[in-house]
Formats: structure tokens, C-alpha cells, sequence
């Protein structure tokens, strides 16, 4: 389990539970549907960091290092996603599906 889902667009999935985002983290500009997760009949949120590293924590920090991220260490990339002492926020960026990305997205409107 434990995925990252930074800047994904998330309004399109199909039977998405607040379970599975449970399990991933993301950012405040990951979006999510607007409507109530099927499983609580609550709006959908994604935390911003995991309690515990998923089982392939330590291989991806290492290839975010080596590839993406080489102006941080390893420790600097671990902290970035782990909660620590601290808990994390929930995201709600929801959107509908046909609403055009925030201003300033990534991935463009």
C-alpha cells in the first residue's frame, strides 16, 4: 500500500474510496471528485504524509534521489513524506470533472 499522488487528477476515477486515499498521500493540488466517497458518504480528502513508510519506501526515496530530487538528500526526501511528530493535513482540493484546473496548476487547465 502507499502511493503518491502529488499534482494527480484524481476527479475521473472510477469506484475511488476514501480507503484508498487513505493510503496515499498528496498535495493540495492533487484533485478529487466532488462528490461523497461511496464508502463514508463524506467529501473525499488525501493525506499529506504516511504515519509509516509503505514496504518500498526505502528504494523509492533512493531512485527520487539518484533521479529527480538531487539538489536533497535521502533524509531530506524521507521527512518530505513522513509524518514525524507531526499529523498530517487533509487535502480537499474537489473539483467536478469538468471544471478547468486552479490557476497556477502544474499540469496546465
Amino acid at each position: 500500500t502507499g502511493s503518491l499522488a502529488q499534482f494527480a487528477d484524481l476527479r475521473g476515477a472510477s469506484s475511488l474510496t476514501q480507503a484508498q486515499l487513505d493510503q496515499m498521500i498528496g498535495n493540495a493540488q492533487t484533485l478529487l471528485p466532488d462528490t461523497p466517497a461511496p464508502d463514508t458518504g463524506e467529501p473525499y480528502t488525501i493525506p499529506s504524509c504516511w504515519d509509516l513508510p509503505p514496504p518500498y519506501f526505502d528504494s523509492m526515496v533512493s531512485r527520487m534521489a539518484d533521479r529527480w530530487w538531487e539538489h536533497r538528500t535521502e533524509a531530506q526526501i524521507r521527512a518530505e513524506f513522513l509524518c514525524g511528530h507531526r499529523p498530517p493535513f487533509l487535502h480537499s482540493t474537489r473539483l467536478p470533472l469538468d471544471a478547468p484546473r486552479p490557476e497556477g496548476d502544474p499540469l496546465g487547465n
